[in-house]
């Protein structure tokens, strides 16, 4: 816990508030759980969608892509969707075979302009 407890270290502590023992009027914080806050991602989400856009898509940006998807195994489901603007249509591809660490694909997709996500838990 003490590990915890360092300076500018950002945090997801899970509490619960209650009425104090034999007390009414007064509440307490019970902790239940403290973790830092760069494996909370990791942690409690199911799922990343990658969203891009059809006219950005090329062979490199595929070839990109799958070497960042295959650097990042974990164990949070993958989504691709793949917007077309022009003709209003949105195509979603499930990966079967591919789970990836969502905080590390997620620092990566960052730098991807063309690129953007959706997280969910």
């Amino acid at each position: 816990m003490k590990h915890f407890l360092l300076e500018e270290s950002t945090l997801l502590i899970k509490a619960r508030i209650q009425y104090r023992y034999n007390s009414e009027d007064q509440l307490e914080i019970r902790v239940n759980n403290i973790s830092l806050l760069a494996d909370a991602l990791d942690n409690f989400s199911n799922n990343v969608t990658l969203n891009i856009q059809l006219e950005t898509l090329s062979e490199h940006r595929i070839e990109e892509l799958h070497k960042m998807i295959k650097k990042n195994k974990g164990n949070c489901k993958l989504k691709v969707r793949v917007i077309d603007k022009h003709e209003g249509n949105i195509i979603e591809l499930p990966s079967k075979q591919y789970k990836v660490k969502c905080s590390e694909l997620v620092n990566e997709i960052k730098n991807q302009e063309q690129i953007s996500f959706k997280i969910n838990s």
